[in-house]
């Protein structure tokens, strides 16, 4: 089998001729890429998740140029995850999400790995663990397992507290799946602060994300000029 389409390589050739490590991080990669080219959208996130995710991580230890790459695998395979759930269920099958479920725990494993490193960049690779924890917060409010996202926000908030060290864009994403949460339990005053601090840092070109926020922010303005009134009428009664 060619490691890539149009191509006579061997996967074996190309293991043979990057050796080590490299071999065992790229080889897979090419495998689950052929397997997405062919279709094989179960078989292309399988591979990626328990071959390439799991070289990552054990190469984070060693190398700091890691942290970055290990914060993009994590979002890969979760699309990957959905889009194999997704072909399941043309097939017939049951909504299980059962990779989008095996996914959530590799990324357990990746924002546990990120979070708990030591050494030289130990600092640079505990901020990607804010990238890793969206991708995560996605995930579970996805899986419809909220309750979940309480520890990773735990975690990141007054455990590691990275937060300001983080990208522009996961600092966004991450306050919008906080207030998100917090508006589930009814605390309206700090996903206030939360959606708002999203929506005004989100990209100004990023239309559809900052109608993602709207669609939560202006209800809770709604709610909250809707209690001051009440409070004013009864007031002056």
């Amino acid at each position: 089998m060619g490691a890539q389409r149009g191509t006579n390589i061997s996967y074996n050739e190309v293991s043979r001729l990057l050796g080590g490590q490299w071999a065992d991080l790229v080889t897979p990669f090419l495998q689950a890429l052929v397997a997405l080219q062919k279709g094989d959208r179960l078989q292309a996130c399988q591979t990626f998740r328990e071959k390439h995710c799991r070289v990552l991580m054990d190469l984070l230890g060693v190398e700091s140029w890691v942290a970055p790459a290990l914060s993009g695998a994590a979002s890969t395979l979760k699309e990957l995850s959905v889009q194999a759930d997704g072909d399941s269920l043309k097939r017939g099958g049951q909504t299980s999400n059962s990779q989008l479920a095996a996914c959530a725990m590799m990324l357990q494993q990746m924002f546990s790995k990120t979070a708990a490193a030591k050494g030289q960049d130990a600092s640079y690779k505990k901020a990607r663990s804010v990238a890793i924890g969206c991708v995560m917060l996605k995930t579970y409010f996805r899986l419809s397992t909220i309750t979940n996202c309480k520890n990773v926000i735990q975690t990141i908030d007054n455990v590691l507290k990275v937060f300001d060290q983080a990208e522009a864009a996961h600092r966004v994403t991450y306050r919008y799946y906080t207030g998100r949460l917090l508006t589930y339990d009814e605390r309206f005053q700090e996903a206030d602060e939360h959606l708002t601090y999203a929506f005004r840092n989100c990209d100004p070109s990023s239309h559809n994300n900052k109608r993602r926020i709207l669609r939560y922010l202006i209800p809770i303005h709604t709610l909250k000029c809707s209690s001051i009134s009440i409070g004013t009428m009864a007031t002056v009664v």
